[in-house]
């Protein structure tokens, strides 16, 4: 089976560790769908994620 598509039901995001707060600067459709954010929505977000951490995350 050829690589890619074996990672298409991967969900991923890519961050630069070169900046501050290490922003993502990717994430795949299979991470919007997951989370329910757009790709704008998470673009330029520090790569911790915490946009995901709401008041009923424990």
């Amino acid at each position: 089976m050829p690589y890619h598509l074996l990672i298409t039901d991967k969900k991923f995001i890519i961050a630069n560790a070169r900046v501050q707060n290490c922003a993502i600067i990717y994430c795949n459709d299979g991470f919007c769908e997951m989370t329910g954010f757009s790709r704008p929505d998470v673009m330029q977000k520090p790569c911790t994620c915490d946009f995901l951490h709401g008041p009923e995350t424990k």
